[in-house]
């Protein structure tokens, strides 16, 4: 029904010779995430140090022949890359969800039950009992605009069933967006059940968490309230509109919304407490209970390949190229007159090269509209980092003869080491920046 990895839990019920079946979609499955991912990528860690160790001891790198400094350097480097796509992929499976502070309602039956213990909680108080106002949400169109404003169309409909109870007001109104705009009312009756339907258009500034940026997942929330202050209303989704309420199928999503540049990944509603900063000058007049908020969660994830294709593929160009100057590096007159090579050479490509990584970066940064460092800055800094060593090395390879590791084997050690070194360090910041 879903086209989505779903785990079943079965039993079999011998009375009657049938099954009973559990049905979970994969990505909805309650499980601890953030344990998850530090377990995943201790793991990868330990593995990839484990084989990197082995590598070094089976090839006897101490012994410094030539051929055997290569193949080590290959495959360090190789190890390196896996472990910084393994980390990659175990943050984007088993990202944190803490940030949801109230209640996910996915299921008909957890809804009524939350609702008893609202009635409940009344009766104990002595305050008046709340009336559920089934709401439903369906969003048509999505758009991203300057990368921090939201706008958001669709539709908003309340179900009522018989006479609607005294000082009960169809309406709704939204909170915490910088625009909207609600249409004329729509009503369409069905026997005693009534359904009020409006357009609505809402513009909401967002702040993502871009410290992991490209590989990011944030989530964006419409606050839906009653209309009138002082009620006791309480708005619950209308899970009986959507045939299926895992969030992984984004219920409450028209299938042809499209984001450019993202994916989106879950939509879900959620009920959550908000104490409020004022009473709006009403006293005692205005309710003393706090009702739970109905907010639609949108979550969305940010599409790797495009950032990789326009951000990191220069890049990696640029590393290849610094590398190819650092193996013709030499200080013997004949083979930099052959080569039409030498130190003033090597350093104009490096200025040249930086250049672009710089352009770039600044293009980067710009199209992110980041205030904090995120992750895919590390990559430019590792970079500038790996050009002003391939120059000063250049340098200190003609004029300082007495270095035995630079002099070693014709400048062999910072060859071999410059792949390692380079995604090593960036394995380093993945680690830390994911766990």
């Amino acid at each position: 029904m879903t086209g989505l990895d779903t785990w079943f839990v079965y039993e079999p019920v011998a009375a009657t010779g049938w099954t009973l079946i559990g049905a979970f979609v994969k990505a909805d499955a309650p499980v601890e995430t953030v344990v998850l991912r530090h377990w995943k990528i201790r793991f990868g860690a330990g593995l990839v140090l484990f084989v990197a160790t082995a590598a070094a001891l089976l090839l006897n790198a101490p012994a410094g022949q030539k051929k055997r400094l290569w193949a080590l350097s290959i495959v360090v480097s190789l190890l390196f890359s896996a472990g910084i796509g393994y980390t990659w992929r175990a943050s984007l499976d088993h990202d944190a969800d803490e940030d949801v502070t109230g209640r996910i309602v996915t299921d008909i039956a957890g809804l009524k039950s939350f609702q008893e213990t609202l009635t409940e909680q009344s009766e104990e108080r002595l305050t008046e009992p709340p009336l559920f106002v089934p709401t439903g949400v369906l969003i048509d169109s999505l758009r991203f605009e300057g990368g921090t404003d939201f706008d958001v169309r669709g539709f908003i409909w309340q179900r009522f069933t018989g006479d609607l109870p005294a000082g009960l007001e169809p309406g709704f109104s939204m909170t915490g967006v910088s625009d909207l705009e609600i249409g004329e009312p729509q009503t369409d009756r069905a026997g005693d059940i009534e359904v009020v339907r409006w357009p609505f258009e809402v513009s909401q500034r967002v702040r993502f968490e871009n410290s992991k940026f490209p590989l990011m997942r944030d989530r964006f929330a419409l606050r839906i309230v009653p209309r009138a202050i002082t009620t006791n209303q309480v708005l619950v989704p209308d899970l009986g509109a959507y045939p299926i309420l895992s969030p992984a199928t984004r219920p409450g999503l028209d299938a042809n919304v499209y984001l450019p540049g993202w994916e989106i990944t879950r939509t879900f509603f959620e009920l959550r407490e908000r104490v409020p900063v004022t009473d709006f000058g009403l006293g005692g007049s205005a309710s003393n209970e706090i009702h739970p908020s109905l907010y639609f969660n949108i979550e969305v994830r940010k599409e790797f390949i495009d950032t990789f294709v326009s951000n990191l593929v220069p890049l990696i160009i640029v590393a290849v190229v610094i590398f190819l100057v650092l193996l013709i590096n030499e200080r013997e007159e004949e083979r930099i007159v052959l080569m039409r090579t030498g130190p003033g050479f090597n350093l104009s490509i490096c200025g040249t090269l930086l250049f672009v990584a710089v352009f770039s970066h600044i293009g980067a940064r710009q199209k992110i509209a980041a205030q904090e460092i995120i992750y895919l800055e590390s990559f430019y800094i590792v970079m500038y980092f790996a050009l002003l060593w391939v120059a000063v090395n250049s340098i200190l390879y003609v004029r300082w003869s007495e270095s035995r590791f630079i002099q070693y084997e014709r400048n062999l050690l910072p060859k071999v080491l410059f792949w390692p070194v380079t995604l090593g360090a960036l394995w380093i910041v993945t680690l830390v920046t994911f766990y």
